[in-house]
């Protein structure tokens, strides 16, 4: 394994896809294509990244806010579009070594979409110790309140509430790569965050290939990182 590979060893990355409507009225294509497209693109990145060592990706899917701001039709076809790739690639394809979660509010399903999600959640996966969390409908509001409405009638302190934050068994993100240009992180588990190297790139991410993985994990492995020293 090469130093650059070693660099993600046990490491977590997160990933911002955006720019995936943008890609579909500049290739003159549908919403669902792009949604098509961006998760195949989404499990390139999945398997490139788990081939060189990391330990987890989470994929932020859609906030809150964007499911609230969005008509239902936009949000369907995001997870119609994801939970039809995800099915094929991890239940039978290249990621089934891999443990799949969701983080977030998912009172927002239809009840197909939501068996969807528990066929991808529940398969039996062949223990290696990668994890693939998926971030849809999640504000940290939420995740404080979930939190809070479960200590209820309890004595509340800041500890107590961080240690049942439902995204507790999100590790601290080493890294958080955004597409499209974007350079904000929009209410992305921001308390994961901490120390976390941030990559901006300009492509959308229907367009991101492995070149680009590479010049990331190069850039990731040029940052001297010094966690607040």
């Amino acid at each position: 394994m090469s130093n650059e590979n070693m660099q993600w060893s046990g490491r977590t990355l997160g990933i911002i896809p955006d720019g995936n409507r943008r890609w579909a009225q500049m290739n003159g294509k549908s919403v669902t294509e792009a949604y098509r497209v961006a998760s195949l693109r989404t499990l390139d990145a999945v398997n490139y990244f788990f081939d060189r060592g990391l330990s987890t990706i989470v994929v932020y899917g859609a906030s809150l806010a964007n499911v609230e701001s969005r008509p239902r039709e936009t949000f369907d076809i995001l997870i119609d579009s994801f939970t039809e790739v995800y099915q094929r690639d991890f239940l039978d394809g290249r990621c089934q070594d891999v443990d799949f979660s969701f983080l977030g509010d998912l009172n927002c399903l239809s009840p197909i979409q939501s068996r969807k999600v528990v066929e991808l959640t529940e398969r039996p996966v062949q223990r290696s110790g990668k994890s693939c969390i998926f971030v849809l409908n999640y504000s940290l509001e939420w995740d404080l309140n979930e939190a809070i409405d479960s200590l209820a009638g309890e004595m509340l302190d800041g500890k107590m509430v961080l240690g049942n934050l439902p995204s507790k068994r999100v590790p601290q993100i080493d890294c958080t790569l955004r597409t499209a240009g974007e350079q904000r992180l929009s209410n992305f588990l921001m308390h994961k965050q901490l120390y976390s190297e941030l990559i901006w790139i300009d492509k959308l991410w229907p367009d991101v290939n492995e070149s680009d993985f590479d010049l990331i994990t190069a850039e990731f492995v040029s940052r001297k990182r010094t966690f607040g020293a």
